[in-house]
């Protein structure tokens, strides 16, 4: 039963990234792609927020980003509810069908490309190569798979080398793997905290009330912005950072970046600020976690 199990899975992973193969083949809309151990799912949705400040824009919500989950979001579909019966399956085919034959109706497609082991990013990345590919972070996951990080580092930066441009947290990849699969590539940037980043957070105040404030530098001498994030601490707001640069190097306005910054807001369990009972404060950072992210919580 098991093996049943897993041969139809395949298979419905087959057809479906044959769907996609085929939208990419003939798309006219851009693609950002996120990758990273950490900090994906709250990244990719605080660039699609900036992003929608000008265009149409598609992002597949949760973090449903393995080789089925990542197909469908690309046509804007969810999973079935009832992923054992075939009849739904079906019919999210046939609506991929549908829409193949119809203009896509987005004009940008952020998406998280996520691996469990080693090979899967670059497989995603034969039938879909992002205009941008931003990777949040290299540092341990799924080390039953993975061994060391040393091959973490090559399966999420396989994504900065398989995008046209790349864009990669200067904090949390190590120097060693900056150098090894960054630095070489044509038109590469780096954003986060660190003075040494193109796109770049310089925090005045972060704490869990008031949010962060700060300011937003960015390269070529250009005009920085000043930034009031409601995203309560360092290590949430840079994704703000990621998604400033994005919304700059696609060409919003000032204006245009400002709102979408405002717009930010935490991702549902993560570093969430909710008001509790006789005026207590909760934070909830529940979601299904690292420990990093465990420990900058």
């Amino acid at each position: 039963m098991r093996s049943m199990k897993a041969a139809l899975r395949r298979l419905t992973a087959q057809l479906f990234e044959f769907q996609t193969r085929r939208l990419m083949a003939r798309r006219q809309f851009k693609v950002v792609g996120v990758s990273g151990a950490v900090g994906k799912t709250t990244t990719k949705l605080l660039i699609a927020t900036v992003l929608r400040q000008k265009y149409r824009v598609v992002v597949q919500q949760g973090s449903f980003n393995d080789e089925i989950g990542l197909p469908l979001a690309c046509f804007d579909l969810p999973l079935p509810r009832n992923i054992f019966n075939p009849l739904p399956w079906l019919w999210l085919l046939v609506r991929t069908e549908w829409q193949l034959h119809r203009p896509y109706p987005y004009d940008v497609l952020v998406i998280e490309i996520g691996t469990d082991a080693p090979g899967e990013v670059p497989h995603t990345l034969t039938y879909l190569k992002p205009d941008i590919g931003v990777v949040t972070a290299v540092v341990p996951e799924h080390m039953e798979h993975f061994g060391t990080l040393d091959v973490v580092a090559q399966e999420e930066l396989a994504l900065a080398g398989g995008s046209h441009q790349a864009l990669v947290n200067y904090d949390d990849v190590a120097a060693k793997y900056r150098h090894k699969y960054v630095d070489g590539l044509a038109g590469h940037m780096y954003y986060g905290l660190s003075k040494e980043a193109d796109y770049r957070l310089a925090i005045d105040r972060s704490d869990v009330m008031t949010g962060t404030q700060g300011t937003l530098m960015r390269p070529a001498g250009k005009n920085p912005l000043v930034a009031h994030l409601k995203l309560y601490s360092p290590h949430s707001a840079k994704g703000a950072a990621a998604a400033f640069a994005v919304g700059d190097l696609m060409g919003l306005s000032d204006k245009q970046l400002e709102a979408g910054l405002a717009a930010l807001v935490p991702v549902k369990g993560r570093m969430q600020i909710l008001a509790g009972l006789n005026g207590a404060t909760i934070i909830d950072d529940t979601y299904n976690s690292s420990p990093e992210a465990a420990l900058a919580a």
